[in-house]
């Protein structure tokens, strides 16, 4: 099960800038994940699961709250 989900704010690890899941793709093997800074296709990027971490400033909205 993918560990990010779609519009989740990520970097990859070892960078500064701040991208977001634009699309994911789950199989055999780690999990795949596009994504892009702001809203420029053209910087849209695939990144393992493993170069990700969530942008140290994001927390995710607990779905129970809404």
């Amino acid at each position: 099960m993918a560990k990010f989900k779609l519009r989740d704010v990520v970097r990859r690890i070892g960078h500064d800038e701040t991208r977001t899941v634009e699309e994911i793709r789950e199989g055999s093997g780690e999990p795949m994940y596009w994504v892009q800074l702001g809203l420029d296709f053209a910087t849209r990027v695939w990144a393992r699961e493993s170069e990700l971490e969530y942008a140290p400033d994001y927390i995710r909205a607990d779905p129970a709250s809404h």
